[in-house]
Order: C-alpha cells, then structure tokens, then sequence
C-alpha cells in the first residue's frame, strides 16, 4: 500500500496537467465548541460520569457530518459537492500551515489533491471541508476517500460512496 505522501509525489512529479485541471472549492468554518461527551458510560441514574471524546493525543478528530449521505445516485456528467464537518478532539490546533485536507485514494474529485487550511481549528473547534466532483461517464458504484494530513501523517478519515446511473 501506497502512503498518501507517495501517491502525491508520484502524481505531482508525473503530470503537473493533472493538477493543474483540478481545483477545489473550500468551504472552511472554524467554530470552537463547549465540551461534548458521548453519554454516560452506565445507567444514567448511577451519577457515573460521561466520557470525553477530547484526547491527549495531537492528531485527532471527530467526522460530525457529512452532506449529502451515502448512496446518492447522480447522472453522467452531474457536478455535485460533498462536505464533512470535523471536531479537532485532539490537544494540537490544526493550523493554516501545518495541516491540509488531501484526496487519499478512489475516484479523483475534481479538486487539487492537498488543500491547505484557511483558519486555525483550535480543540474543540470545528471545520467544514468540501470536496467537488463531476460525476463519471461510466456507470457504476464509486468510493472517495480523504484525510486530514500533518507533514506525512495522515489522520482524521473520511469517505463518500455514489452511484452513476444513465
């Protein structure tokens, strides 16, 4: 398996063309929220206390939704746009510089493949990345997959599924 890194290096030397033609559409919102738990860890009557989804950890997050779902099916040709809403729950800020949403693997999107930030997302804050696609020719069921990145580390998955019918 190639590392996202690798794919970007061989593409990027391989055809600059290639990334010339793709452009992203970026819609980016970074909101700091309060603290979010994912409920009590027993019987809510105990007074056990709830979980945090925050970590100790610097490269984390939380995909909090996605539009549209899976499963959408688009004619040949059809452009149509496709958004994740991330929660950085991890204890480093995701900066403009430092970390970028990048296409991993599946059905190339019609975007630059690495996309840097344009605001900091502090813990606790939030995100909006979109990805723009032209739906193939061919008809059939595609998979996207992207990442958050932080110099050659990879982080914070994220996948669409759509179907192409004539």
């Amino acid at each position: 398996r190639l590392s996202l890194f690798r794919v970007f290096s061989i593409i990027y030397c391989s055809s600059h063309d290639l990334l010339r033609r793709y452009t992203f559409t970026p819609n980016f919102t970074a909101t700091p929220l309060g603290p979010i738990s994912l409920g009590p860890l027993s019987n809510a009557t105990s007074g056990t206390p709830e979980k945090s989804i925050y970590t100790d950890h610097p490269w984390t997050c939380r995909v909090i939704g996605r539009q549209p779902d899976d499963g959408v099916v688009y004619k040949p040709g059809t452009r149509f746009y496709v958004s994740w809403t991330l929660l950085n729950t991890g204890n480093e800020i995701w900066t403009v510089n430092g970390v970028d949403f990048v296409f991993s693997a599946g059905y190339q999107n019609e975007d630059h493949i690495v996309q840097d930030f344009r605001v900091n997302v502090p813990r606790g804050g939030k995100v909006t990345v979109t990805a723009t696609f032209v739906a193939p020719k061919a008809p059939g069921e595609y998979n996207s997959f992207f990442a958050l990145m932080v110099g050659s580390r990879e982080f914070c998955g994220m996948r669409t599924i759509f179907e192409v019918r004539k």
